[in-house]
């Protein structure tokens, strides 16, 4: 179990890195790979749709911040339950301004 939360945070660390430096393509990719492994990683759906927003990718944004909800409890962290719902609403206005990339 310690050798999963260590790859785990190991994982974090590195996709944060990347979407500090701008490399958003590079964060989003390293999720995707994450994600085959551990398919209910909340807080990995909530970086890939960070990173896709920044790529504009409104779609796959929306869609990661709808996993990360329906994987984390609010109980958990209201802020970012509440900011991730913030986040689609900004998004599916973007889409719906002809502004989406798919």
């Amino acid at each position: 179990m310690k050798r999963g939360l260590l790859d785990h945070s190991s994982f974090i660390g590195q996709a944060v890195l990347k979407l500090t430096q701008g490399d958003f393509q590079e964060a989003a990719e390293q999720c995707t790979e994450f994600l085959k492994i551990n398919r209910d990683s909340a807080s990995t759906y909530y970086l890939r749709a960070d990173a896709r927003e920044k790529l504009r990718e409104y779609e796959g944004a929306i869609k990661d911040y709808q996993k990360f909800l329906e994987l984390f409890s609010k109980e958990e962290d209201d802020y970012m339950y509440e900011k991730a719902i913030h986040r689609i609403e900004e998004l599916q206005q973007s889409k719906a301004s002809g502004s989406s990339n798919s």
